[in-house]
C-alpha cells in the first residue's frame, strides 16, 4: 500500500501577528497625538529657584493654568536659575516678546498682606502677556 501526502500552501504569516501589528499602529498614533497636540516649550531665566518643583509648579493668567514647570537646572555660569516650562498649545498665542513672568508667593509687607492662596497650593508663576 502507497501513502501519499497532501501538500497544501499555508500562509506565511499567521494571524496572530494581526494584534501586535494593531499594537503598534495604535502607539505611533499615540505617539504622534502627542507630540501635534504638544505646546511650546519656554526657558524662564531668575536669580533662584525657591519653592519651585518642577513638575508641580504651575504658570498662570489670572488664575487660570497655563503651563508647568517641567524641569530646573543652575545655569552654565551658576548664578541663576533656569527654569524649562511647557505651555498649553492653546496659549501659545499670549508668547510675546514684552511679556512679564514673576514668582507669586506669601509675602508680608507694610503695604499687607499677599499670596495667602499659596499657603496650600505652593508658589506659581504669573504671566503677564504682552502687546
Amino acid at each position: 500500500m502507497t501513502e501519499t501526502a497532501q501538500v497544501t500552501d499555508e500562509p506565511r504569516i499567521s494571524a496572530i501577528w494581526i494584534i501586535p501589528a494593531i499594537a503598534l499602529f495604535v502607539g505611533v498614533w499615540m505617539l504622534y497625538q502627542y507630540q501635534a497636540n504638544k505646546g511650546p516649550t519656554i526657558y524662564i531665566e531668575m536669580p533662584q529657584a525657591e519653592g519651585i518643583i518642577a513638575g508641580k509648579t504651575e504658570i498662570k493668567v489670572r488664575s487660570v493654568k497655563i503651563g508647568q514647570i517641567d524641569s530646573v537646572r543652575l545655569s552654565d555660569s551658576q548664578d541663576s536659575v533656569i527654569a524649562r516650562a511647557q505651555i498649553d498649545k492653546s496659549y501659545e498665542d499670549l508668547l510675546t516678546d514684552d511679556a512679564k513672568i514673576w514668582v507669586v508667593k506669601p509675602r508680608i509687607d507694610e503695604t499687607g498682606i499677599s499670596g495667602m492662596s499659596t499657603l496650600l497650593s505652593g508658589v506659581y508663576l504669573e504671566f503677564a502677556p504682552g502687546e
